[in-house]
């Protein structure tokens, strides 16, 4: 699983905590915050902010809905 984050991001810190939690690897991707408007970033997130997750197929982009 791959999570886009960003240092200060609550949001991505939180997804990050419950991911250690549980023990689930995650491969981080420090996301430059002058990337996150770019057209392929935002075929994968559309809000255009972090976090997002991608596993194989599937895209995650809010923050709760990760954790769950």
């Amino acid at each position: 699983m791959k999570l886009s984050s960003v240092q200060p991001s609550n949001n991505a810190r939180r997804v990050r905590a419950t991911a250690e939690h549980l023990g689930i690897a995650l491969e981080i991707i420090d996301q430059p915050m002058a990337e996150m408007k770019t057209p392929p970033y935002l075929a994968l997130n559309p809000n255009g902010k972090v976090p997002t997750l991608v596993d194989g197929d599937l895209t995650l982009w809010e923050s709760r809905a990760i954790m769950q």
